[in-house]
């Protein structure tokens, strides 16, 4: 009965809420695909998506609905977004909170970066 154990795993898992694990897996994502559209490098967002679905186990269209719904935190947020994932605002509000934690993890890789490498002298400077 393995077979009928994971059609009730999947259909679980179909209206389940997302964890803070697979939104976070899904904004990095997101941000790649974003980062190499602003760099005018080509990406496949059915790679992309495939990928995804190996990874954290959601459907095609689930991670889809997901895309679009980051592109309407990027949006309320007053960000850019990735055009081909228009934004759809009913998201769950978990998301928002993981699109945060991304955009302050990255400012943070940043602004270190940018304190040890460029900063004036005046400025301070985090401990190695």
């Amino acid at each position: 009965m393995t077979y009928g154990r994971a059609n009730a795993t999947l259909a679980f898992m179909a209206g389940a809420p997302w964890t803070d694990a697979e939104n976070d897996k899904i904004v990095a994502d997101y941000f790649a695909m974003l980062k190499q559209h602003l760099e005018g490098r080509p990406y496949t967002k059915a790679e992309h998506n495939r990928q995804l679905q190996g990874l954290i186990g959601r459907s095609r269209e689930s991670i889809e609905f997901k895309h679009q719904n980051i592109s309407a935190v990027l949006q309320i947020m007053g960000g850019v977004w990735i055009a081909g994932y228009k934004p759809r605002s009913n998201f769950q509000g978990s998301l928002g909170p993981a699109v945060e934690r991304w955009l302050d993890r990255i400012f943070h890789q940043f602004a270190e970066f940018w304190l040890r490498d460029f900063a004036p002298d005046s400025c301070s400077r985090p401990k190695a």
